[in-house]
């Protein structure tokens, strides 16, 4: 166990306590909205992922998992069904595959980000 080094401020002794280094990982949506659950619902995890320097490589994988769980879906569903002709049927074929991408957002939010 380390030992905690103190500095004399005043009449008090603070801890000399610093967040580790950490390599600053962009996320993108999923992470962002994993990283807003965590704080708002699942606080006790969210500071040991922010204390142990693990926050920003959880929020990474959540949101590259949950991309590849949306891109597999909505590729797995669009072969099952029979989507509409793209050059003579462009509105209903962008509401279709827009209607398969927010079905895939839900299950991968449902099953990966908010879990």
């Amino acid at each position: 166990m380390k030992e905690i080094t103190y500095s004399q401020s005043g009449d008090y002794l603070l801890p000399d306590l610093a967040l580790p280094e950490t390599e600053h990982i962009a996320i993108g949506k999923y992470g962002m909205l994993r990283r807003f659950y965590l704080k708002t619902y699942r606080r006790g995890l969210y500071a040991k992922l922010l204390l142990s320097g693990e926050l920003y490589a959880h929020l990474a994988k959540v949101d590259l998992l949950a991309r590849e769980m949306v891109q597999d879906i909505v590729g797995q569903t669009s072969r099952k069904i029979s989507l509409p002709d793209k050059a003579n049927q462009q509105m209903e074929w962008v509401g279709t595959t827009n209607e398969l991408k927010h079905e895939a957002e839900e299950i991968a939010l449902c099953q990966i980000v908010y879990k």
